[in-house]
């Protein structure tokens, strides 16, 4: 169920793996996933993402890739994979692996494409912008300590 208030974030496979193979708590990926969980931010990914981070998981470790369901299952809202045109429209503003990435959190209405590969990703100016999890964190931060430390008069 989409809400209407967030920020809606697309999780891109990297981020899906690494929050899988977190090796603490306070990892970025796993932090983004958990605001997602915590309807902090609306995260989504499509169906092809599911499936790229699925499979590599499953190849190099594939005992963790019953925890990567259930974090999917937990913080991840799934959309459909984009339509053919959407792909075409942005053939030019990414890596030809991660076009379809681009092409489906634009489907998804999403204001951040979240990854690690982010020289992959070069969208057109008032496009989707493309972070790291470790900068969408900091973000967040600096806009809650913003909030809460500018005077009210």
């Amino acid at each position: 169920m989409t809400q209407p208030n967030l920020l809606k974030v697309y999780v891109d496979a990297d981020v899906l793996f690494r929050a899988a193979t977190a090796s603490h708590d306070y990892t970025a990926a796993l932090v983004l996933l958990r605001l997602s969980e915590f309807t902090m931010i609306d995260a989504v990914t499509a169906v092809h993402t599911i499936e790229e981070a699925t499979h590599s998981l499953s190849r190099y470790l594939p005992r963790q890739t019953p925890l990567l369901l259930q974090l999917i299952a937990r913080s991840i809202r799934t959309v459909d994979n984009p339509p053919p045109a959407l792909l075409t429209h942005y053939q030019d503003q990414a890596h030809w692996k991660d076009v379809i990435n681009l092409a489906a959190a634009d489907h998804a209405d999403a204001r951040v494409l979240v990854t690690y590969n982010r020289k992959d990703y070069y969208p057109h100016a008032n496009s989707i912008q493309v972070m790291s999890p470790g900068q969408l964190i900091t973000a967040v931060r600096a806009l809650i300590h913003t909030t809460f430390t500018t005077p009210r008069y």
